[in-house]
């Protein structure tokens, strides 16, 4: 860990946790998501500085074989 710099601000971040359900109401799948809070941003500062990094479990596979 290192220490922040004290020009800039701190964004924290916040897990999502969802459960898709059927039709029928039976459990489907658990669905997780790392989010950004977003609301801490200072006008051009840190409005450039928040990525959003997705990666399939396909993209994975493809680059490993």
């Amino acid at each position: 860990l290192v220490s922040p710099p004290s020009n800039k601000n701190i964004i924290g971040c916040k897990w999502v946790f969802r459960v898709k359900e059927n039709y029928d109401g039976s459990v489907n799948k658990h669905k997780v998501i790392l989010v950004t809070k977003g609301f801490h941003q200072t006008p051009r500062s840190d409005y450039n500085e928040t990525s959003s990094l997705v990666i399939k479990l396909v993209i994975i596979l493809f680059v490993l074989f």
